[in-house]
Order: structure tokens, then C-alpha cells, then sequence
């Protein structure tokens, strides 16, 4: 099984995957992590509420991932690739946009420090 890691393109592309697995898994870590501390939470939740906040974090982001990919699938697939990335990305505008309406006014811009 290792002997197919020899193969320039396929070990290349195998590393590439192995490398942005990685980044993904930390930056699940980081994003709960950090939405943890902006949103005053370290001061208000008891250290044994972390895991559930990160359970929280985690499953909603997959419920983004488990909606978005069947939609993206059947978007590209009636209407074309181009056509279902323009689309998706009127979706994230328009989700970016409400996250900016939602946002409370003193938190928005407030730069991180840890502590």
C-alpha cells in the first residue's frame, strides 16, 4: 500500500490532502475557540460547559456542510458548475450580510487579545 505513495503526482496529491485535513481540523478548534472569547463566554460559562460549546460549534458548522453540499450538487448538476458557484456565492454574501445586521454594534471590530 505504501508503494503507491511513490508515484510523484499521486504522493503529491495524498500530502496536499493530509495537509489541508489537518488545517481543517485546527481551524474547527481555533473558530470555537475564538467565537468562545469574543462572545464573553469565558467569563460567563464554567470551564466544564467547553465541551458542549465545542459540540455546539461543531455540529453546527456540519449542518451548514450537510445542506450546502446537496445544493451544490444539484445546482451544478442542472445548471452547471459556474452557474452553482455564482449562486452559493450570492448565499454567502447574503449570509454575510446578515451576520453585519445581527452582529451587536460592541463587539464588531473589537480585536482579539488572548488572556
Amino acid at each position: 500500500m505504501i508503494s503507491i505513495l511513490r508515484h510523484t503526482t499521486f504522493g503529491r496529491l495524498f500530502t496536499a490532502q493530509v495537509v489541508a485535513l489537518i488545517g481543517t481540523g485546527l481551524a474547527t478548534v481555533a473558530l470555537a475557540l475564538l467565537a468562545y472569547d469574543l462572545a464573553g463566554l469565558r467569563r460567563s460559562a464554567k470551564p466544564e460547559d467547553l465541551p458542549f460549546l465545542f459540540a455546539a460549534q461543531f455540529s453546527l458548522s456540519h449542518v451548514c456542510w450537510l445542506l450546502a453540499y446537496p445544493l451544490a450538487g444539484w445546482l451544478g448538476s442542472r445548471l452547471g458548475l459556474g452557474v452553482a458557484l455564482i449562486a452559493l456565492s450570492i448565499v454567502a454574501i447574503i449570509g454575510l450580510i446578515a451576520m453585519l445586521a445581527t452582529w451587536p454594534p460592541t463587539r464588531r471590530g473589537r480585536s482579539w487579545t488572548p488572556s
